[in-house]
């Protein structure tokens, strides 16, 4: 049975249009189905780092591009721009609405063994990027 979802190079390719189209919503949302099906997609990866607008989710997605392709001269220079100084520290009241709250020892998010079991920190931050886009789609 053949399915309608479309390929990894598909979402990417629609991602790409999309960005250069300015909708960096709609590109977000097709790069981090594209992420979610090929981690190791050094173009899904680099595409989705200039269609976010959080300068640490930018940061992880440069990061991911270099730990495939350390020679990426682009994600370098994005790298190597300095970050203004009111992003620097985060101030401790403020909690991000893109960010889910993290659970407290006495809380559970479902059943027991999920308590257990962690998500990737790449696997979180996919999620984190994938909600909104989802909404916006």
């Amino acid at each position: 049975m053949m399915s309608n979802e479309p390929s990894v190079d598909e979402l990417i390719q629609q991602g790409i249009q999309a960005a250069k189209q300015g909708d960096r919503a709609t590109a977000k949302a097709y790069l981090s189905k594209a992420v979610l099906q090929n981690p190791d997609s050094e173009e899904a990866w680099w595409w989705l780092g200039q269609s976010v607008d959080d300068p640490a989710q930018q940061q992880y997605c440069f990061n991911k591009v270099l730990s495939i392709n350390p020679s990426h001269e682009g994600a370098k220079a994005a790298l190597s721009q300095p970050t203004p100084p009111f992003l620097e520290e985060e101030d401790e009241t403020f909690e991000s609405p893109s960010t889910p709250p993290e659970p407290s020892d006495e809380e559970s998010w479902g059943k027991p063994e999920v308590k257990s079991t962690r998500r990737s920190s790449s696997q979180q931050v996919i999620i984190i990027l994938l909600v909104p886009a989802v909404f916006c789609v």
